[in-house]
C-alpha cells in the first residue's frame, strides 16, 4: 500500500503541527482507496482533547461523527488520522501502538522539534498480538 497526499493538505496537516507546539496536533484524514493506494484529499485537524496533550492525543469523537456524515455524500471516506510528536520523533510510541483501535486507519505522524516542522511519515496498522505499524511509501501529489 502507498499514500498519495496533495501537497496542500501536507502544509495544512504541518501547519496544525507547528501551532500546536508543544502539544499534539491531530485529525482526521479523508480520500479514498484505489487500486492499492490510499488517496488522501483532505485533512480536518481536530480539538486535542486529551488530558495530557504534550504526550497524548485524542480526536474528538463529534468530529468523527459530522466528518462521516459530510464525506460519505462526496464519495470519499474517513481514511486515516494525523498527529504530530513534538518531541522530533516521527515513528510511532509505545503509546501510539496501544491506541491502534482500527486496523484500517492510515497514521500519518509529523515530527515537530524546537516548534519546527520536521519529517512526516505514514504507517498502517497491523492486525497482530501486540498491534503494529508498517512503514509506507508516501507521495505528494
Amino acid at each position: 500500500m502507498t499514500v498519495q497526499i496533495r501537497t496542500p493538505v501536507m502544509r495544512h496537516i504541518e501547519a496544525c503541527a507547528v501551532s500546536r507546539f508543544p502539544e499534539e496536533a491531530c485529525g482526521l484524514l479523508v480520500g479514498r482507496h484505489h487500486d492499492g493506494t490510499v488517496i488522501v484529499s483532505d485533512a480536518h485537524e481536530s480539538p486535542n482533547i486529551a488530558v495530557d496533550r504534550r504526550n497524548h492525543f485524542e480526536v474528538d469523537p463529534g468530529l468523527r461523527l459530522r466528518l462521516q456524515r459530510t464525506v460519505r455524500d462526496q464519495g470519499d471516506d474517513i481514511v486515516g488520522i494525523f498527529h504530530s510528536h513534538p518531541s522530533g520523533d516521527p515513528t510511532p510510541s509505545a503509546t501510539d501502538q496501544a491506541a491502534i483501535w482500527e486496523p484500517d486507519l492510515l497514521w500519518l505522524i509529523t515530527a515537530v522539534q524546537d516548534g519546527a516542522v520536521g519529517d512526516t511519515h505514514a504507517y498502517a496498522a497491523q492486525n497482530t498480538a501486540p498491534p503494529g505499524f508498517r512503514r509506507l511509501d508516501m507521495e505528494r501529489a
